[in-house]
């Protein structure tokens, strides 16, 4: 499960997200740890280790992993506190955490790689694979369970004692079939389970278990070797513990299902060393094809031709001025992990948390601006003078209408590309409004970022007040035309 807010954006807000977000806010601020985190003195530490010691210590967040890369150089690498608070035991560069729904990644590129393989097309129908489907599975096609358009209900937002009673992948499988679409293939978006019944494909084409596959086909060719896929049965050296702070207290993961946790939509384990490794390969051709990685980062498109903010196992987000490609994973057995990657910049972010409320999007997000000024928050930036008060003024009543729920989530997005915003985060991240006020704006004419079938040429920047203090930004193209919104955290 990749929990709304432990990434910038996911299209299906539940209560357990909203609770999730309330967690975070409720760690706040506490008074600063006295001992180093990673074991440096003081003065040996810089700015990043100094920013990662304070957040750790506000949200509780036992231990972590941090990688910066620029340009395939590691800038960065350092890990952090406690992989194990029972036992006392530090986390290494070797520390196995499990990632959650960054997993989807990983199995959409194994679909990819048996297409470069010949052995099936993303294009090719779920009922080519495996049978038994209702009748409104039928034109279901493999690409739309990547890219979270299939119309599947994501059995994630059970509570954890469905996992138990339904303790295998064919338990899990037969009860989402039961589940009625919550559109027609194509026809919409909704963050879920897709990339799950996409692990079932694997094995069913393959001839091999999925974690097997992964394994051979994935991880070790490409020295992966603390990685796999989540087994409660093995003995893995170096598996971190997962935690959840809530009520002012740390306490360990929840417990689901053995089954549950090792599907393909959230069953990678992994270390900083092999995260390293990985986005190394999404820049080279050792395992990808230039046409495998170009798919994965493409936008995919809803049947009537709009565009999404997801590709196959990645967001693709406007933030800050320049393309994010960005995916997180939150797990309710106590982990919460991000892979953050701007390709112009050749920059990447790698944050592996096991505190399940740690926001690690936000570390990254926050991380990437110590070595890049282009990248800074949006809350770091002043305010200038707004050149254009009745445009301003404009987008207040624009974003009003958004989050009293002026229009359905499928008439929202014919208004712009909220980035898989939808009408209730919308409403809670906005409730209250008083003031939309003028931040700054970015010029992109000389060189647009093509997104979302347009070349945006201006970023508008804004903070929302008066009730949460939220911050956005909105892309135009040369016309002037609103493309996007997008939440900047």
């Amino acid at each position: 499960m990749t929990p709304k807010h432990f990434i910038p954006h996911a299209a299906a807000l539940v209560p357990a997200m909203l609770f999730l977000l309330l967690l975070l806010i409720q760690a706040g601020p506490s008074p600063a740890q006295k001992a180093p985190r990673n074991g440096q003195s003081t003065t040996q530490k810089d700015a990043v280790d100094r920013y990662i010691d304070s957040v750790m210590t506000a949200r509780h967040i036992p231990g972590l992993a941090l990688a910066v890369i620029k340009d395939g150089k590691v800038l960065k690498e350092a890990v952090y506190g406690l992989a194990n608070v029972e036992h006392n035991v530090p986390v290494k560069k070797e520390t196995v955490f499990e990632i959650a729904s960054m997993s989807k990644q990983f199995t959409c590129a194994a679909i990819l790689l048996l297409q470069q393989q010949g052995k099936l097309s993303v294009q090719d129908r779920l009922s080519k694979y495996l049978d038994s489907l209702p009748d409104s599975w039928k034109e279901m096609r493999l690409y739309q369970l990547m890219n979270h358009t299939a119309g599947l209900r994501d059995d994630w937002e059970e509570e954890n004692s469905f996992f138990l009673e339904n303790h295998s992948d064919s338990l899990m499988f037969a009860k989402q079939k039961k589940y009625p679409l919550l559109f027609a293939p194509g026809e919409s978006f909704h963050y879920g389970a897709g990339p799950f019944t996409l692990g079932l494909v694997i094995a069913k084409v393959s001839g091999q278990p999925y974690a097997r596959f992964m394994r051979e086909q994935i991880f070790r060719p490409l020295g992966m070797n603390s990685t796999s896929i989540f087994d409660s049965r093995e003995i893995v050296p170096n598996r971190a513990a997962g935690y959840l702070y809530f009520d002012s207290v740390l306490t360990n993961g929840m417990d689901i299902s053995s089954a549950a946790t090792a599907r393909g939509d959230v069953g990678v384990i992994t270390s900083i060393d092999d995260m390293i490794k990985w986005n190394a390969a999404l820049d080279d051709n050792r395992l990808f094809t230039a046409a495998s990685r170009a798919a994965m980062f493409t936008p995919g498109t809803l049947n009537d031709g709009s565009y999404l903010s997801y590709g196959f196992g990645w967001f693709q987000y406007p933030s800050r001025g320049h393309l994010m490609i960005e995916h997180s994973g939150g797990f309710r057995t106590g982990f919460n992990t991000d892979i953050l990657r701007f390709p112009a910049k050749g920059l990447a972010v790698i944050t592996l948390c096991n505190n399940w409320t740690a926001g690690a999007y936000y570390i990254g997000a926050r991380v990437v601006s110590f070595y890049d000024s282009d990248l800074q928050a949006l809350s770091l930036r002043p305010t200038r003078p707004d050149p254009n008060p009745a445009r301003t003024a404009q987008y207040k009543d624009f974003m009003t209408k958004a989050y009293q729920k002026t229009w359905s989530d499928k008439e929202l997005y014919k208004q712009a590309n909220f980035c898989g915003d939808n009408v209730e985060f919308l409403e809670y991240m906005l409730k209250g409004m008083k003031n939309w006020v003028y931040i700054d704006s970015i010029s992109l004419a000389a060189r647009p970022m093509h997104l979302y079938g347009e070349d945006i040429a201006t970023v508008l920047l804004y903070r929302a007040e008066g009730g949460k203090r939220t911050y956005w930004s909105m892309g135009l193209n040369r016309e002037g035309k609103l493309v996007y919104v997008f939440w900047e955290g």
